[in-house]
C-alpha cells in the first residue's frame, strides 16, 4: 500500500514537472526569433530599427550567412539573418 501511494505521488510529480517544463519552452521559442531576409530588406529593417532608437551592430558576414543582431526594449537580443 505505501508503495502504491509512493508510485502515485512520483507519478503526480513528473507529470507536474512534464507540464512545467513544456510551458517553459514554450516561453522560450516565443522569444527566440530569427528572420530570414533579402539584403535589401535586412538594410532597410536595420536603418529603420536604428531610425527607432533600437541598437543594433553593423552586418557582418561568413561563407554563407550575412547577419546583424538588435536589441530591442524587450532586452532581448535578436539576429537578422540572410543566405550569402
Amino acid at each position: 500500500m505505501i508503495f502504491g501511494a509512493a508510485t502515485l505521488v512520483a507519478v503526480g510529480a513528473a507529470a507536474f514537472f512534464l507540464f512545467q517544463t513544456e510551458q517553459q519552452i514554450a516561453r522560450l521559442k516565443s522569444t527566440l526569433r530569427a528572420f530570414d531576409v533579402r539584403a535589401r530588406e535586412a538594410t532597410m529593417a536595420l536603418a529603420e530599427l536604428r531610425v527607432a532608437g533600437v541598437w543594433t551592430d553593423e552586418a557582418a558576414e561568413n561563407e554563407r550567412y550575412r547577419y546583424a543582431h538588435f536589441r530591442p526594449p524587450d532586452g532581448q537580443l535578436y539576429e537578422l539573418v540572410e543566405e550569402a
